[in-house]
């Protein structure tokens, strides 16, 4: 039976990175129900305070607040903080791991099958409210006449939500006014 080289990850890898369409969404305003654990054991007492798993299957189609596009997107490796990296070589720590930002030139050499995404929610992107989904999307895109250069979306404003690339589901979240940071580091 054939195989995938390791090449391939690092191409899946190189094949995201490249994409100018990659966005954050925000969804589900109400409360987690029962009905949203895909196994009634699962359901904890207060679903408010632990966040159902995500399927491969769900989808992001009700209760969308809105997009807002990537501001970084960086091929990355695992970082062991222990080498002596070049000067100006960007490391990021993300769930309590480090990793260090590889260039596109280098991502062969160095078998990149990490990317990490990161955006910024400014207070006026979107109206005031809590949020328990977000999704990274490439592929979006937006309808005739939305001004190419926005990069806050209201659902209104999408033709075609592309491809959910990740999928994170939370107690409770809100936008309440402040900035707020949404990163992921994704394995390909």
């Amino acid at each position: 039976m054939p195989i995938k080289h390791e090449h391939y990850r690092t191409a899946r890898a190189l094949d995201f990175y490249k994409k100018t369409s990659i966005y954050f969404g925000l969804a589900k305003t109400t409360a987690w129900k029962a009905s949203d654990y895909p196994d009634p054991s699962m359901v904890p007492a207060d679903p408010e305070k632990k966040a159902p798993i995500p399927r491969n299957t769900d989808t992001f189609t009700s209760e969308v607040i809105g997009y807002r596009k990537a501001d970084k997107v960086y091929l990355v490796v695992p970082y062991d903080g222990i080498a002596v990296l070049p000067s100006g070589t960007i490391v990021i720590e993300y769930a309590d791991t480090k990793w260090r930002v590889v260039g596109e030139s280098d991502a062969k050499t160095e078998k990149v099958k990490h990317v990490y995404v990161e955006t910024t929610v400014l207070p006026t992107d979107f109206p005031v409210t809590t949020y328990r989904k977000v999704g990274v999307f490439s592929g979006l895109t937006r309808k005739t006449g939305v001004d190419a250069g926005k990069f806050n979306l209201l659902p209104s404003e999408v033709q075609d939500q592309g491809f959910i690339e990740i999928l994170d589901y939370r107690p409770f979240s809100n936008l309440n006014g402040n900035k707020e940071i949404l990163s992921f580091i994704t394995q390909f």
